[in-house]
């Protein structure tokens, strides 16, 4: 059986959020700046791993999680403006449909892209942003601008 991300986990934060609050409840402390988020988050990891739940117990469950996250791909995903949800959760979707199914995201803001996306994984870069494109068409940009 394998530990698996409930789909509300998107981001890394997200994911220690959860953590926070599943370590809260082993020692009835209460550990996070947003309870009841994490309260919902911890339940998620609980409910997508309920046979793991079941087997290991709330202990066994948070020392795998400790394991998972020490190992799971995080993504940085810079976009031009702050995403809706929705759009978090489709790259989410993506990402773990496509190269890892506990992948997380950090999402980053930088308006200096222009738009679309750039994503940095551990080794690589991938830049689907518009600025290269403007950059590199910068002396017809007057141009462009003039006939607008």
């Amino acid at each position: 059986m394998n530990f698996k991300f409930p789909s509300q986990i998107v981001t890394s934060e997200d994911a220690g959020l959860a953590m926070r609050n599943l370590e809260g409840r082993l020692s009835n402390v209460s550990a996070n700046k947003n309870e009841e988020t994490g309260r919902l988050l911890g339940d998620a990891v609980i409910f997508a791993n309920q046979e793991l739940y079941e087997q290991l117990g709330l202990t066994g469950l948070v020392k795998l999680y400790h394991e998972v996250l020490g190992a799971v791909p995080v993504f940085v995903v810079i976009l031009a403006s702050e995403p809706h949800d929705s759009i978090l959760q489709e790259l989410s979707s993506w990402f773990r449909a496509n190269l890892h199914p506990n992948s997380l995201l950090q999402v980053s803001v930088r308006r200096s892209i222009g738009g679309g996306i750039v994503i940095r994984s551990k080794n690589r870069i991938f830049d689907f942003s518009l600025r290269p494109k403007l950059l590199a068409a910068k002396s017809r940009l007057g141009e462009v601008l003039h006939s607008v």
